[in-house]
């Protein structure tokens, strides 16, 4: 079953583009912050002291077959790993990061009480069917 089909919403996607789901949060900065101008994501900031706004990315992403040049142009980070963080930044640079916004329930999953949450959410929809 898909449980998560009324709350994402892909939407028109032009050639080349790529989305990121954002939800408005009370407190963004423990996240990734999303700012948003006319239609199209400007920057995605990890962690800020001073959010630009209340969205932070979800953690869901749609790419068309775009992506793969981006991805192959990528050089490994200072961790060794290439990061998704970098293919945002390509498709900014271009213009050509949309956004859409998730509906209903989301959770952060970084801590126990969230990951709790999330877990107790999970169960009452499938109990409730």
């Amino acid at each position: 079953d898909n449980y998560f089909e009324h709350i994402i919403e892909v939407g028109e996607m032009e050639k080349g583009e790529a989305k990121v789901f954002v939800k408005s949060v009370k407190d963004p900065k423990p996240f990734g912050v999303v700012e948003i101008k006319g239609g199209k994501v400007i920057s995605i900031e990890e962690k800020p002291d001073k959010p630009k706004s209340n969205f932070i990315a979800v953690g869901i992403y749609v790419y068309d077959w775009s992506v793969f040049p981006i991805i192959e142009s990528l050089e490994k980070s200072g961790r060794g790993e290439l990061e998704i963080t970098d293919v945002h930044n390509e498709y900014i640079r271009k213009g050509r990061l949309g956004y859409s916004i998730l509906r209903g329930f989301w959770s952060d999953m970084g801590t126990p009480q969230s990951l709790l949450e999330a877990s107790n959410f999970i169960k009452t929809k499938v109990e409730s069917k």
